[in-house]
């Protein structure tokens, strides 16, 4: 005889079998009738030990079952054990993170106090480079009036005192007489003549003669 299982289940109907067994046990004779064929004994036995066999079995995954919701609370219980050891830690975290948090303001607050610390110095530096600027080229520009009235100046002065030199010595040129040679004198008071090629040969003669 087959075993009949329920629907959808992995457990066998004891059910079905006890009244397949009470059908069988319908058919056999009396207790009086003193001969049972062997072939119902048999079907008989094998029924109750597989009957045996199933309540074994059922008993099993009754255990099965147990061990397993045991196993399942006690997951559940450490699970929760875990979970509050979370959020027993999540309080420092959290403490932790908001001091992060707040670090991190204070940072960027300070970059961008020295980012404009920063482009007032590189104002205040273009500023000064500006007017330094602006002051050399003040002060070239002096330098190069004060040079060209030194030059000016210079010049005048020397072109007065060329000036007065000259007016000094014109004076004394004329109150000195020329120097005149005495040929030039003689040439004056006797003529020309006198002093003629001819005049001078007739006053040789007359020097040797003598």
């Amino acid at each position: 005889m087959k075993r009949v299982r329920k629907a959808k289940s992995r457990i066998f109907d004891i059910t079905e079998t006890q009244e397949e067994i009470q059908t069988i046990s319908e058919r056999l004779p009396p207790k009086n009738v003193t001969v049972i064929p062997d072939t119902l004994v048999n079907e008989v036995t094998a029924l109750r030990t597989e009957v045996k066999q199933i309540n074994q079995t059922q008993a099993k995954l009754a255990e099965a079952v147990s061990n397993l919701a045991i196993q399942v609370t006690e997951r559940q219980n450490s699970t929760d054990v875990q979970v509050s050891q979370q959020v027993d830690l999540s309080e420092p975290m959290e403490a932790l993170l908001s001091q992060l948090v707040e670090e991190l303001r204070h940072i960027q607050e300070d970059v961008h106090t020295l980012s404009s610390a920063q482009t007032q110095t590189e104002l205040a530096l273009s500023d000064v480079q500006l007017n330094t600027t602006g002051e050399v080229h003040a002060l070239r520009s002096e330098l190069s009036t004060v040079l060209e009235n030194f030059f000016q100046k210079a010049l005048k002065e020397g072109t007065e005192l060329r000036s007065r030199t000259e007016q000094e010595h014109k004076p004394l040129e004329a109150e000195s007489p020329p120097l005149v040679s005495p040929r030039s004198k003689s040439t004056e008071k006797y003529g020309d003549d006198v002093f003629s090629d001819d005049v001078l040969i007739e006053d040789e003669d007359l020097i040797q003669t003598d």
